[in-house]
Parts: structure tokens; C-alpha cells; sequence
């Protein structure tokens, strides 16, 4: 069997390389029929089950709350921005908002005291990341931490959009 799926996808990545010159809809057509054929339903049949998967932990195991909190509002801040963290980068790797929706938005709807500071405070926080994306990864890299993948800006902004237009 293939050692990696960058190996199992090497032949299709080559194909696409060369029809990239002077690509046709037979091209786009040919590599589609490939990638169904092999797993493109696949992938996304397991993205929508790992989304339930992670729905069904956080109904049991809700964010936010859930932890020792300190006296100090900054480290609890910090805390509640692990738990966004967490829930977006989950969301972002099943490829479904929804996670957000029910998770986060939902929940602190219905449970709005479990953050230490108000909700515009989280608000302006993921406005400064999805306004200065770049910025803020380097700041996070000069720290010793990893660069988020930029799959999870989209959903960054999800967030603001659906926090902000709360009354």
C-alpha cells in the first residue's frame, strides 16, 4: 500500500502539474472521475463523520467552565481562547462551520456567564487576528508556537460575523 497519501496522490498531483500549462475541462473532467474513483467521497464522508464526532464530545463535554479559573481575568481570558482555539482548528479540519454554530455559538448563547469577560472582548480579539492574519502568526511564531494552519481563518471570521451581529 501507499507509505502516505501525498504518495497515494503523487500520480493525480503530476497529472494536474502538467495539465496547469494549458488545462482543458477534459483535464478537470479526467482528474475528478480520478479523485472520486478513488477517495474525494470518501474524504468527505469521513470529514462529515468526524464533525459528528466532535459534536457529540463537546454535548458532553462542553467548553468553557469546565476548568479550574484563576482570580486573574487575563489567565482566565487566556483559557477561554484555548477552548475557541481548540473548537476552530476542530471545525476547520472537519470543514463544517456548524461545529461553531452548535459548540460555541449556541452554547454561550444559552450559557452566556462561562466566559471571564464580556463576548465583545472575544470579539475584537478574532477581529485583530482575521484583520492582521500575518501579523498575528508571527507573534504567536516569535513565542516558540506553531502557525495555525490558514484553513482556520475562514472560520475565524464566522466568528466575528456570528458574535457580531448579536444585539
Amino acid at each position: 500500500m501507499f507509505p502516505t497519501l501525498i504518495d497515494f496522490f503523487q500520480p493525480i498531483m503530476s497529472q494536474i502539474d502538467k495539465a496547469i500549462g494549458n488545462p482543458t475541462t477534459a483535464d478537470i473532467e479526467e482528474i475528478r472521475q480520478q479523485l472520486k474513483a478513488s477517495v474525494l467521497i470518501d474524504l468527505s464522508k469521513l470529514r462529515k463523520h468526524y464533525g459528528e464526532l466532535i459534536k457529540a464530545y463537546y454535548r458532553k463535554n462542553p467548553p468553557f467552565g469546565n476548568r479550574e479559573y484563576s482570580q486573574d481575568v487575563e489567565e482566565n481570558f487566556a483559557k477561554d481562547l484555548e477552548d475557541f482555539i481548540e473548537i476552530v482548528s476542530y471545525s476547520a479540519e472537519a470543514g463544517d462551520p456548524s461545529i461553531l454554530d452548535e459548540c460555541v455559538v449556541g452554547y454561550l448563547n444559552q450559557n452566556p456567564k462561562l466566559l471571564s469577560k464580556s463576548l465583545p472582548a472575544y470579539v475584537e480579539r478574532f477581529n485583530r487576528i482575521t484583520t492582521d492574519w500575518e501579523g498575528f502568526m508571527s507573534k504567536i511564531e516569535a513565542q516558540g508556537q506553531p502557525r495555525w494552519p490558514d484553513e482556520t481563518k475562514p472560520y475565524w471570521a464566522y466568528l466575528v460575523g456570528k458574535f457580531s451581529s448579536k444585539p
